[in-house]
């Protein structure tokens, strides 16, 4: 297959000396796309300080830090990182952060049992179970990657027999998800259903399992509460692919049509149903930070 490569990339001059480069930050951003595979590669100079996020998008991303002594340092470091990825194909491009060049870690148990809202009479268990029952949810999906579905193959096994919960597979790789452990199906539902900023899985959580709890915290850990929410995440799934399928069928309209008044109108349209389905979110949110502080 003919190799096609598509880069975003933004580009500053680099700073000349340390004092102005604590100021502001350089970015160099570089892109691959090799099939249907698109790579990123992020360098950051921050005086003498680099920073690095590489990866793939809905596959993987590492990121990296090193302090460089110096300025100088830091630039020419970054530039011979920037020219190996050159050679490989790389392109520059001006950088437009998304979640697909940004986004690491879903969730961290201990972000909650180390949490100031977690409350102190509950077992640390009980950190894991929000998103143990997304977790079981994954694997009952087939949603890892061949590496992770390998590495926890018993406990998938034991979890779809129920002999294992969510929470504890989700114990078993140290409470902790990122987009490392996913697939690119799994990758790109939970970038946008399981991101607890934007997504609704809180939100259904919430007025499935929460309820009038006195925190989230306070769900528990059984079958009939996993069931009861995969019904819940089977829904949205289903709902989430055929959106996909009909902003698919928009973008082909809108590349293929001859018409550029019509391009312009699909365009508008899924604009509009997008701002429309952001600003529902918004007050979906307001509404539940509310709802927990009065709790």
């Amino acid at each position: 297959m003919k190799k096609v490569i598509i880069l975003l990339f933004s580009v500053s001059l680099f700073l000349s000396n340390d004092a102005v480069a604590d100021e502001e930050s350089e970015i160099k951003y570089l892109t691959k796309r090799d099939g249907n595979r698109i790579y990123h590669f992020r360098v950051i100079i921050n005086g003498k300080n680099l920073d690095v996020i590489d990866g793939q998008f809905y596959n993987s991303i590492s990121k990296w830090g090193k302090n460089c002594v110096t300025n100088e340092n830091a630039n020419s470091e970054a530039l011979q990182l920037i020219n190996n990825k050159l050679k490989d194909g790389y392109i520059e491009t001006e950088f437009k952060e998304s979640k697909e060049n940004t986004y690491e870690i879903y969730d961290k148990a201990k972000y909650h049992f180390n949490g100031r809202f977690f409350p102190k009479n509950l077992d640390e268990k009980q950190a894991f179970v929000h998103t143990g029952m997304y977790v079981g949810w994954l694997a009952e999906n087939d949603m890892f990657n061949k590496e992770w579905s390998k590495l926890l193959k018993a406990e998938i096994k034991k979890f779809k027999k129920r002999k294992l919960k969510g929470s504890d597979l989700y114990k078993s790789f140290d409470g902790a998800l990122s987009v490392n452990e996913l697939n690119e199906l799994g990758n790109k539902f939970s970038l946008e259903y399981f991101d607890f900023d934007t997504g609704d899985y809180m939100l259904d959580y919430d007025s499935i399992l929460v309820k009038k709890l006195p925190t989230m915290y306070h769900v528990e850990d059984t079958w009939e509460n996993y069931f009861k929410m995969k019904h819940v995440i089977d829904k949205r799934f289903k709902e989430w692919k055929e959106k996909n399928l009909k902003a698919n069928w928009f973008l082909r309209l809108v590349e293929y049509g001859k018409d550029d008044k019509r391009k312009l109108v699909v365009s508008n349209l899924e604009e509009n149903i997008e701002l429309e389905r952001r600003m529902k979110r918004k007050i979906e949110i307001e509404s539940l930070k509310v709802l927990r502080l009065e709790h």
